[in-house]
């Protein structure tokens, strides 16, 4: 049994001995067909996977090129030169306002829309943003540096937005706020609005004037020049505005460089949204500086006017009794004149109506200067 075994694997050594090219050769077929067979399905997948990159790729770009072309802003690159070396049609409405036939000979550093600009500067600041006004249009232009890799020249992009209609509008604001500040002032009514939180808004001129107060865009301090105890109502209003009284108006007074100034003073709450930051009031303020000097002048002139009646009511009731007695005898002796035929009695009777008649006429002449309104003296003659 073990010589059967031994020359069983004699037999075998010797046949492999003999045919180990074959073998050999077999091994190393059978390797590289597996190998093929692997690449070939490795790469069909690596193929297929390329492709679905492709596709993707070329959606993207495609895309791109779609907002490129159609996109509201204007792009425009540049090399370092400031020469033109692509722009999309967004830009058109930025050549068209420099009256450009052909874009591409427009140079951004030789251009007089920006003299101050150049290559190490856009580099420098990375990021350049201006408004530029060309005739009747008006743009805002971003300028800074693009690179596509390390190993490509670094370019300029620009991107110009259309800013003509926001300018037109912001003119308009101005125009209107210029127009509202002249009326207010000319109408001297102070006007302003404002945050109680942030304590920022607007006002027009004669507000900070009718406060005696610096203009500023703050509104921190605005009632600092009333007197305590008008500026603890508006403190008092302001902290009670949770409980749904949000309208405030009052005369109140106020101190400047030791002179007492009044003013009429109206808060309406527009929003009430604390929790928000939003307390938004409107206060119109008016100077009655002048009202409060004609009516101080009015109740003075009433009381002189009052305690002038009270005397020439005085005066007249005590003139009557002074004036009775004379006139009874005035015409007493005017009677016995036309009744005597003595002479000398008429002469005597002529005399003493004389005197009579000139002590009547002094105190008249008393009541008409007393009555009378003109600066002139009435006599009566």
């Amino acid at each position: 049994m073990i010589i059967s075994s031994t020359i069983l694997e004699g037999t075998v050594l010797f046949w492999v001995e003999q045919n180990i090219r074959i073998i050999l050769c077999l091994f190393l077929a059978g390797t590289v067909f597996l190998t093929f067979i692997l690449l070939y399905f490795r790469g069909r997948s690596h193929k297929k996977h390329l492709m679905g990159l492709f596709e993707k790729y070329r959606t993207i770009y495609d895309e791109y090129k779609l907002i490129y072309e159609n996109m509201p802003v204007g792009v425009l690159i540049f090399d370092q030169k400031g020469t033109l070396l692509a722009h999309n049609p967004g830009s058109d409405i930025f050549f068209q306002a420099m009256d450009l036939n052909d874009p591409m000979i427009f140079n951004l550093f030789t251009s007089d829309l920006f003299p101050e600009i150049s290559f190490p500067k856009i580099r420098q600041n990375q990021l350049h943003d201006e408004l530029v006004e060309i005739s009747d249009s008006c743009f805002r232009v971003i300028l800074r540096c693009v690179q596509e890799d390390k190993m490509t020249e670094e370019h300029i992009m620009m991107l110009v937005l259309d800013h003509t209609d926001i300018l037109k509008e912001k003119r308009d604001k101005e125009q209107f706020h210029e127009i509202f500040n002249f009326s207010m002032d000319m109408a001297s009514l102070g006007v302003a609005e404002y945050n109680l939180i942030d304590k920022k808004g607007f006002a027009t001129h004669s507000w900070f004037q009718n406060l005696y107060i610096q203009e500023s865009d703050s509104f921190s301090h605005p009632h600092e020049r009333l007197i305590a105890k008008d500026r603890e109502k508006i403190d008092d209003f302001f902290q009670q505005l949770d409980t749904g009284n949000h309208s405030f108006a009052d005369t109140l007074c106020l101190k400047d460089k030791n002179t007492l100034h009044w003013i009429y003073y109206v808060i309406q709450v527009m929003e009430y949204a604390p929790e928000q930051g939003r307390v938004i009031v409107t206060e119109l303020v008016v100077n009655i500086d002048e009202q409060i000097l004609c009516e101080q002048e009015l109740e003075v002139a009433l009381k002189q006017s009052r305690e002038s009646d009270r005397l020439k009511n005085a005066f007249i009731a005590h003139m009557s009794l002074d004036i009775q007695p004379y006139l009874s005898e005035l015409v007493s002796m005017s009677t016995q004149l036309t009744q005597t035929h003595n002479q000398e009695e008429k002469q005597e009777l002529m005399v003493r109506i004389e005197e009579n008649k000139n002590v009547l006429l002094d105190y008249i002449n008393q009541i008409i200067d007393l009555s009378k309104t003109d600066t002139n003296k009435l006599q009566l003659l």
